[in-house]
């Protein structure tokens, strides 16, 4: 028998879970470390896969008004976990999953989490300074290209193709080695024939800052390579 799934990421789940308690939107997206731009981003992509809003916007009253959870947000959100184990790989095999590291919070001269061995993550989130701090990068907000070219993503890495794996028909899941640690990417099939992705394989990692949020706890640590 086989049940419906849906194409479900931790992130949208701590930012579902955030709207059920913070009172705004920008204020969910604060907790989480990411910007407000990229929450309206997954909420839009959530309201299409489920067929309608999962987010409802509330003017005036008391608290000025805010975001709150619709039904069929309280559904999607219900229905997270179930998601998350249906679409896991069958045993054996290699399934995406979230860069978790962990570094030391720099404030100075910009705020960054030095993950040790020369690699540094331009980040937007506050924290005290030299506070041992815990990130994920979401594998669909990683961009990868066989060069440099001009983006605004403040964080860029060489690295090396370590292995791929097949989401779907359409999709791969790279992990790619930058020094002693592990990213993950998500591209079409079509990216990863035209990238001539292949373990060994030579690319320049793209990461917005503002797609690196904080974890309030450690969660699977991708353990440097020794």
């Amino acid at each position: 028998m086989t049940h419906p799934t849906l194409p479900v990421t931790r992130l949208d789940l701590d930012l579902l879970e955030a709207l059920t308690t913070a009172p705004t939107l920008v204020a969910a997206c604060r907790r989480l470390g990411i910007s407000r731009d990229r929450g309206v981003y997954r909420l839009d992509r959530w309201s299409r896969i489920a067929g309608g809003p999962v987010v409802r916007a509330e003017h005036g009253g008391r608290f000025g008004g805010g975001s709150r959870l619709t039904a069929l947000g309280h559904a999607v959100l219900r229905r997270g976990t179930d998601a998350v184990a249906l679409t896991a790989a069958p045993a054996g095999r290699r399934s995406a999953a979230t860069s978790v590291l962990q570094g030391t919070y720099r404030r100075r001269p910009e705020p960054t989490v030095d993950l040790g061995r020369g690699v540094s993550l331009h980040v937007t989130f506050q924290a005290e300074e030299g506070e041992t701090v815990y990130v994920a990068v979401d594998p669909e907000s990683v961009l990868l290209a066989r060069g440099t070219f001009a983006s605004s993503a403040r964080n860029r890495f060489v690295g090396r193709v370590d292995h791929l794996a097949r989401r779907s028909p359409t999709t791969r899941d790279v992990a790619v080695n930058v020094g002693a640690h592990r990213f993950r990417a998500a591209v079409t099939e079509r990216s990863a024939r035209e990238l001539g992705l292949a373990p060994g394989r030579r690319v320049v990692l793209y990461v917005k800052a503002t797609a690196v949020r904080r974890l309030p706890r450690p969660v699977s640590r991708e353990r440097p390579r020794r």
